[in-house]
Parts: C-alpha cells; sequence; structure tokens
C-alpha cells in the first residue's frame, strides 16, 4: 500500500501537525506501508533533513494561503500511483488542489481522506479577535473547504472529542465517514547527562530544578498568559512554590513579549526558547510538572511527551485528550481561564509528595496504554481498510 501525504508544511517550527505525520509515518512504515509526502516548503529550506521518507518541497509558497504554482501539475503527473491521498490540514492551498485533482481523475482513483488535526474546532470560530476571520471561514468552507471534507471518503480524527466538536462549527457538514485514530507517541529517550549538556548548550545555562515546564508554541490559543499570571500570583502567596520554564518558539510574538516582560527579573523563572532532541528531554526530565492550560488543544502531542517521562500533566479541559487522562489518574484538569489556572497549580502544589510520585507514574503507564505507536498504527491501518500486519 502506498499513501500520499499532503500538508502545507512540515516544518518542526510549523506546530503538531508536522510532529503528527512524523509520528504518525514511523508507525505505518514499520506496518510495511510506504509513505511519501508533498508540502509547500521552500526545496532549500531543509525542513526535511534527516527524515526517512520521501518528502516532495513544491515551494516556495506565496500569500497567507501558500499557493504554489507547482503543486497541482505534480499532483496531476503522480497521484494515480497511490492508493490513498491523506489530506493533514485543512484553509490552505495544499487541501484545495488535493480534493481538485482527485475529484477529476476518471477511472481508478485513490481513496480522498482528510485529517484535520484540530482545524475544523468551534474554537476557532468563537475565539475574541478572530471575528473577520470566522465570517471569513464561513465564506471559505461554502465556495471550498466545505467540499473537501464533504467529499471525503474518510474522516480520521486524534480523539472523541475532536470529532464531536468538528461537526457544530460549519453548515453543511455532512461526512461520508469518519473514524477516531489516535495519535501514537514514541517512547522517549531514558536520561542520560548529555540531556543536561544539550540543555546548556541551548539555552545558555544550568538545567535547574524544582519547575513546572510548559513547552510548545508561545501564543495566545495555549494560554501562556494565563500561565503566567496564575504562577505570579501563586509565587507571591506561596514562597516555596516550584518556578516556572516556559520553553517553546513565539517569544518574538505579542504573546511572547508581553511573556517576557512580565517574568524579566523574576527570579525562578526561565525563558530558553525552542529546546531541540536532548534539551527538549531534558527540560522533560528536570520538571516536576507538565503544564498546558490552553484554550484548544486537539491532541497535545507534549502532553504525552511528558507523560512518558513520568510527569504528571496540569492541563485544561480544553485538551481533547484530557477527560482520558484525569480518569486514568495521569494528570489534574480544570478551566482554561485565570481561576481555573490558579486552581490547577495549586491543587499539585498541595499533594504530598507520595502523592505526586504517584501520578508521575500514573501518567507513564496511561500514556503507554492509551498512545503507544503500536495501538495508533494498528487503529489507523483499522480505519484505512488494511489490517496492521497486511504486507504490500
Amino acid at each position: 500500500m502506498k499513501i500520499l501525504h499532503i500538508t502545507s508544511s512540515i516544518d518542526p517550527k510549523a506546530g503538531g501537525v508536522s510532529q503528527a505525520l512524523r509520528s504518525m509515518i514511523r508507525g505505518l512504515s514499520a506496518a510495511s506501508v510506504v509513505n511519501d509526502v508533498v508540502s509547500l516548503d521552500d526545496p532549500d529550506s531543509g525542513v526535511n533533513e534527516g527524515d526517512s521518507f520521501t518528502a516532495f518541497l513544491l515551494g516556495p509558497p506565496k500569500t497567507s494561503w501558500r499557493y504554489t504554482k507547482n503543486l497541482i501539475p505534480w499532483l496531476k503527473e503522480n497521484i494515480a500511483n497511490y492508493d490513498i491521498v491523506l489530506i493533514h490540514g485543512l484553509w490552505q492551498y495544499h487541501s484545495y488542489a488535493a480534493h481538485k485533482v482527485v475529484t477529476a481523475l476518471r477511472g481508478k482513483k485513490p481513496r480522498l481522506m482528510v485529517m484535520p488535526h484540530g482545524m475544523l474546532d468551534p474554537y476557532f470560530q468563537k475565539a475574541e479577535g478572530r471575528r473577520l476571520k470566522a465570517l471569513r471561514n464561513n465564506v471559505y468552507w461554502k465556495l471550498l473547504e466545505g467540499r473537501v471534507v464533504n467529499d471525503a471518503d474518510k474522516l480520521l480524527f486524534t480523539a472523541q472529542t475532536e470529532q464531536d466538536v468538528s461537526a457544530l462549527a460549519f453548515t453543511p457538514y455532512k461526512i461520508k465517514s469518519a473514524s477516531v485514530v489516535g495519535l501514537g507517541i514514541e517512547t522517549p529517550p531514558a536520561w542520560n547527562d548529555l540531556m543536561a549538556d544539550a540543555f546548556l548548550q541551548q539555552s545558555g545555562y544550568q538545567l535547574p530544578q524544582n519547575y513546572l515546564l510548559f513547552l510548545g508554541r508561545i501564543n495566545e490559543k495555549k494560554g501562556v498568559d494565563l500561565l503566567v499570571d496564575a504562577w505570579l500570583h501563586l509565587k507571591t502567596k506561596y514562597p516555596s512554590f516550584p518556578g516556572l520554564m516556559i520553553a517553546g518558539p513565539g517569544l518574538d510574538s505579542v504573546t511572547g513579549e508581553a511573556v517576557t516582560a512580565k517574568l524579566n527579573g523574576v527570579k525562578d523563572a526561565w525563558l530558553p526558547g525552542m529546546l531541540r532532541g536532548n534539551a527538549k528531554w531534558a527540560a522533560f526530565y528536570g520538571a516536576g510538572a507538565f503544564v498546558l492550560p490552553s484554550h484548544q488543544e486537539n491532541f497535545g502531542i507534549s502532553v504525552v511527551e511528558s507523560m512518558l517521562c513520568h510527569k504528571a500533566v496540569l492541563i485544561s479541559n480544553k485538551v481533547n485528550i484530557s477527560q482520558e487522562i484525569a480518569e486514568g489518574g495521569g494528570g489534574l484538569v480544570e478551566n482554561d481561564d485565570l481561576p481555573g489556572t490558579i486552581t490547577l497549580l495549586e491543587r499539585w502544589h498541595k499533594l504530598t509528595n507520595a502523592e505526586k510520585s504517584l501520578m508521575n507514574r500514573t501518567a507513564c503507564r496511561v500514556a503507554n496504554e492509551l498512545y503507544s505507536v503500536e495501538n495508533a498504527t494498528a487503529r489507523l491501518m483499522s480505519a484505512i481498510g488494511y489490517g496492521a500486519t497486511q504486507q504490500v
């Protein structure tokens, strides 16, 4: 079986879609599926450096729609060579082009599937400051994107919550079929001293002790502003309250600059920027717990990575996998507002060391049970109509 994955970008800095795609491909490749990727990245960008799959970078793209004249001609010439065309993400040129070429084919054609990666969440239509974008999306849905979604042979979701809320944002929403396939997250490397060395090299300072960790894109959607305000409040209330590390790209964004200003000169606060490889794992292993008070989170790859490093997660109820985590005992969940975030951090602080240790161990067990690569691949193979052990 051959799958063509089509996405706007595979740049790791672009967010969770690129990371989710790579994780999915590793699982599928182990099941003897051939995976190729088409993205709209600049072929000279190096974003596919180190990847084991074949990537066709057909950019550079133009405009925020990420248009490139190279995509449709390439698809017309090559798309019939694949059994499945899987669109990752929506609202940009790649989904329009893939739908246009597949639906125009005559005779035998690949099955067209869409993995929205949370991009049908009603949050984006209701969030403050997005009124004009919401109106634009409604028009775009009726003209183009609704056809992509409703004509697809199947939609693939990473969580049941994502599937449920995706039906609430736009009309008409009349999909043919859907499956919840989840995501599989690879077991992280065990702790070693090279991780601390890598952290020092990338951040410029020694790995601290006794801190809460946020690791992800620094923007308003992630609730980073809530986290900083809640932490500053509790740091005043409890002198022994743990420190705060906010790691990730986006310090030069509006939210990032506001966070930097609030934490400038504050003791026990660290902003190392984006961490990669061993430095990222050092941050996970060194943390007391992981925090994500997001207003919308489709899956939360960093959430699961943290759990696999034996770290409890303190997350909002807008993280789509929060219910499973709370029910399993792998973390704490509260509302995605300032009172909820304060309560979230304070609940963790008031746990005994024994209770924290138990939750840390439980987090790893829950992550292995729910989000292993093997289980996610088996669900995906079943959803696309092939047994996980089928050979091609």
